[in-house]
């Protein structure tokens, strides 16, 4: 793939025009047919689990199987900077935090979500003896991303299950690859991880980290990412998104499928950097809890509205801003992506 490094303009709002047209795609590209350029946003690099679509679908070939040439990607640490990049048209489409993504379109940023992650699998974890529940993590230091970041409000969340604040713990920024690396040298004792991550941190160490309990509130109510473009796009960009669509979907069932563990594992390893083992490992975790499940498109009402409450209840949002579901989603390209990945254009 194409990594470009770029600074994000994180305050700008003003959309760019995406330009460029094109008819719904109904057909699948027929060999020797000119394959169409994409730009996509991304976190990392090294790409972390949200964005391990792009290699797999480099790797499975899917992008050029749907029409589209391998994609330019702008890498970005966090969910918000990812969410800019489409906001600002200097990509046409990323994968990113729910967040992120629900804070933009409460402040009224017209942007929409064509698929997405029901499955949250962030979780606090600490290698201290006296850290076994929520209320042991008072005055402790913890790991997060950034204030307003995906790790951030999810800590402010799960610290609110037991009557806690961000100012009864200390804070700092560690996440992604850079966590892993201070994890492993004892920089970090507890923080905000993901699946991959942890299992990373002990494939190395040989060391067990304890996995604090995620409060079903929160587990079953909250959603994790979305496949965001810009409203405009859908209908200026129909046939690029049409056919970036299916390669999504193609590539969320391989790496949801278990018979994909090993082969996934090894593309998941080359891009990330994590041990191979530990990928064989935090694969199956990721698939147990469909984390690449496609239930409702991905965008299940109740957990994508669930999420948006979080948001409220800890003021990231104002009530009187909250988008409706209907505003925050648009499943009219499905139709034409699942034409493509039919039978009868296979």
């Amino acid at each position: 793939m194409k990594a470009m490094a770029g600074a994000v303009l994180a305050s700008a709002l003003v959309l760019a025009s995406c330009g460029g047209g094109g008819g719904a795609a109904s057909s699948q590209p027929s060999p020797g047919s000119k394959l169409l350029p994409i730009s996509i946003s991304a976190i990392g690099p090294p790409p972390i689990y949200i964005s391990l679509y792009i290699d797999v679908a480099e790797k499975e070939g899917y992008f050029k199987k749907m029409g589209l040439e391998d994609p330019s990607v702008r890498y970005f640490q966090n969910g918000a900077q990812v969410a800019t990049e489409v906001i600002t048209g200097a990509a046409l489409v990323a994968a990113t935090a729910t967040q992120a993504s629900e804070i933009a379109m409460a402040g009224g940023t017209p942007i929409v979500a064509i698929a997405g992650m029901n499955s949250q699998d962030f979780f606090v974890a600490s290698s201290l003896p006296d850290v076994h529940s929520c209320s042991d993590l008072k005055g402790k230091t913890l790991s997060y991303d950034q204030p307003n970041g995906a790790r951030d409000l999810y800590l402010e969340a799960y610290l609110a299950t037991c009557h806690l604040k961000i100012s009864d713990v200390q804070l700092v920024s560690s996440q992604n690859a850079a966590l892993i690396k201070a994890a492993t040298a004892g920089q970090v004792t507890t923080g905000v991880f993901h699946i991959n991550e942890l299992a990373s941190v002990e494939a190395t160490t040989h060391k067990q980290w304890t996995q604090l309990a995620r409060p079903p509130s929160i587990q079953q109510n909250e959603h994790y990412g979305m496949v965001i473009v810009q409203k405009s796009s859908i209908r200026s960009q129909k046939e690029v998104l049409t056919r970036f669509l299916a390669t999504w979907i193609l590539a969320t069932r391989f790496m949801q499928d278990p018979k994909n563990v090993n082969a996934f594992a090894k593309i998941a390893s080359d891009a990330t950097g994590d041990p191979l083992a530990a990928d064989r490992i935090a694969i199956p975790a990721f698939q147990k809890i469909g984390y690449w499940d496609q239930t409702d498109r991905g965008l299940t009402k109740a957990r994508v509205l669930g999420s948006l409450k979080i948001l409220e209840g800890i003021g990231a949002v104002k009530a009187s801003q909250a988008p409706s579901y209907n505003q925050m989603v648009d499943f009219s390209l499905y139709p034409g992506a699942e034409r493509l990945l039919s039978p009868a254009n296979g």
